[in-house]
Parts: structure tokens; C-alpha cells; sequence
């Protein structure tokens, strides 16, 4: 694991611009955040796909709303619509999914921001969202360019903006909301912006993310983790990413030696353990979700198979880290607030 002075790079861009439509490709620009409600926490996550399908289906665009509830079980639900492809708007302004009626990814020029914006149908009424952050560093790309031709290239990731606070609002209709119509107002709302791009999904993969964390004291702190393990075809473990942001400093643990031999990754039930060390950082996390706190859905690829998703925005994690120069180690939780993804091809 090796400091970085990691900024906004071009991973901002999209691979594709979809005119013309690549002959098998997929790109998914996602967002999640964590706000309070109420007595808890919620989570929402937000997925913009643009996807080729097999032979003789037509090319789609999916848009995801993914929202957890830590406190009311009913909170915990998950929508998507799909569309033709041809609806897309194509314009330099756009990262990602532009359709006819306002929804979007955009860098806002006039606002300063990056903006997402969206609505889909939730059972009989709607959800829609309208998202902005200050674009700021670090980035982090899960694979250095060294190892990518030789090891991932048919998929692709990288995060743009690891550590953000969104603003903005959450509203549902139908009669599902408190009386038939609520909007949430959201403000400093710890997130990220990721992006995966390639020719077909990974076969499967654990993903941790978390910037919403407080020290031994309990005051806020200004930290951020991502980690990602990979899977070969037999899910067994072929590679594990680590960032990690601690005040000013940046830690990547994304080189050849880092994935193969200095990153560890194991994988159980409802609960993920992540070891790094190498550039003078230690790092050990552990993450845990209780099942209530999970939702499982399907998610189509570029062939014929599908992949199974189960995931949570509301994983407890314990976070140690040793640097030499430290006294003691330094003991972070996110509680409630981390991303925890598992994905399985089926």
C-alpha cells in the first residue's frame, strides 16, 4: 500500500459513447449515500446501465433505485425501469443515462456540481431523486494500468469521487409513502460516485465502501475505505483492492504485488474481512450485516447469464490502522453506514 496525492483523473469519462452501439459492452455509472431518518439510518443507491444483450435482443438502458431502512423493514425495497437504448441523449455534459424525462448524470456547469437525477416506478406510484455534489478528490482506480491487459480486461473500475456529501431530495409517491406522497430532504450526506465499464461482468465479487465513520472518541472523522475482492469462474479468490483515506493522506493498495500477494480478502456469510499492508500502513477491517438489513435482486450481463446481488448500505465495520509513527493504532467504526456487496454469477 503505497501514499498517493490521487485527484480527479480522467476515469470521470465515460469508456463509451454509444453512438454507434458497441457490439457487446456494458457501462453502470452508481451513487450511494447514507442520511438519517427518523430514530436510524437509511441508505439510497442509485444505478445508471447501459447494456448490449445477447443476439437478437436489443441494446437497454436500466435505471436502479435501491433503498435500505434500518429502523422499518418496509423502507427496505428496490425498483428499476429499462429502456431502449435509442432514448439515450448524447451530449459532453452527460456521464452517463440522459432519457427524454429528466434522467440523468451530468457534470452541471452552471451549478458547479455533478448532478443525478432520476425517477422510476415503485409498485403503483414512483420514486425520484435529484442529487448533487461538489466534485472533489481522491479517485481511485481498482487496477493499475500494469495489470489490466493481463488480468481484468473484460471489465473495468474505477471510483471518481471516493469520498463526497450529496444534497438534495428523495420523494415517493403511491401507497407505499406517508400519505401518499413524501419528500426527504438530504443534505451533507456521505457518498460516492463509482463507475464499471467493459465487454462483460466480473463472474463475481465483494465490495466494501465507507466514509461516514467516527473515532475512539466518537467525533466524526475524516476516513474513507473501499475494498474489492474478485472472483474467478469457481468464486474462488483471485485478487483484492484496497484504498484507503486517512485525514490528508492517501493509501492504494492496487499493484501487481498489492492484488496478488499483499491484499487479503475473505468472503463469509453476511460479513467480510479485509487485511492490507505494505508502504509503512497496516490496515485489518471487518465488515458485518445483519440479513433484515440485505435485499437480493438479479442483474443482467452482455451473454445470456445473469448475475445474483445481494447487497446492504447499512453494514456495521470495524476499521484498525497501524503507521509507525503512531503511538497507538487508530480504531475507526462506521456504524450502520458502509457499503457491503456481494455478487455471484448464476
Amino acid at each position: 500500500m503505497s501514499a498517493s496525492s490521487t485527484s480527479l483523473r480522467e476515469d470521470v469519462v465515460p469508456r463509451y459513447r454509444w453512438r454507434p452501439v458497441p457490439a457487446r459492452a456494458y457501462e453502470i455509472w452508481y451513487g450511494k449515500l447514507v442520511y438519517s431518518h427518523g430514530e436510524g439510518k437509511c441508505g439510497f443507491w442509485f444505478r445508471y446501465e447501459l447494456l448490449t444483450r445477447p443476439r437478437g435482443e436489443s441494446p437497454r438502458a436500466d435505471v436502479w433505485a435501491i433503498h435500505f431502512d434500518a429502523i422499518d423493514p418496509s423502507g427496505n425495497w428496490h425498483a428499476h425501469e429499462s429502456f431502449d437504448i435509442e432514448r439515450i441523449r448524447v451530449s459532453p455534459d452527460v456521464l452517463a443515462v440522459a432519457l427524454e424525462r429528466d434522467t440523468y448524470l451530468a457534470w452541471d456547469a452552471v451549478g458547479g456540481c455533478v448532478r443525478a437525477v432520476g425517477e422510476v416506478k415503485r409498485g403503483t406510484g414512483r420514486v425520484r431523486w435529484d442529487l448533487r455534489f461538489p466534485p472533489r478528490g481522491p479517485s481511485f482506480r481498482y487496477v493499475s494500468p500494469s495489470l489490466l491487459a493481463q488480468l481484468f480486461a473484460a471489465s473495468n473500475a474505477a471510483t471518481p469521487f471516493e469520498d463526497v456529501r450529496y444534497d438534495g431530495s428523495l420523494t415517493l409517491d403511491g401507497e407505499q409513502a406517508a400519505g401518499g406522497h413524501e419528500r426527504r430532504e438530504l443534505r451533507n450526506c456521505a457518498g460516492m460516485l463509482g463507475h464499471i465499464w467493459g465487454s462483460r461482468q466480473a463472474d463475481g465479487w465483494c465490495w466494501l465502501h465507507a466514509n461516514d465513520f467516527v473515532g475512539a472518541d466518537g467525533r466524526p472523522a475524516r476516513a474513507a475505505l473501499e475494498a474489492l475482492t474478485l472472483a474467478r469462474g469457481d468464486n474462488s479468490s483471485a485478487a483484492t483492492t484496497v484504498f484507503l483515506r486517512l485525514d490528508d493522506e492517501v493509501y492504494e493498495a492496487n499493484g501487481p504485488l498489492d492484488l496478488l500477494h499483499g491484499n487479503k480478502g475473505l468472503v463469509s456469510r453476511g460479513g467480510y474481512r479485509v487485511e492490507s499492508a505494505a508502504g509503512g500502513a497496516h490496515l485489518e477491517a471487518y465488515a458485518s450485516v445483519d440479513a433484515g438489513r440485505t435485499q437480493t435482486f438479479e442483474l443482467p450481463d452482455t451473454g445470456a447469464s445473469r448475475l445474483t446481488n445481494t447487497s446492504s448500505l447499512l453494514a456495521e465495520l470495524e476499521l484498525v490502522i497501524r503507521r509507525p509513527r503512531d503511538a497507538a493504532p487508530v480504531r475507526l467504526v462506521c456504524r450502520s453506514g458502509a457499503a457491503l456487496e456481494r455478487v455471484e454469477r448464476l
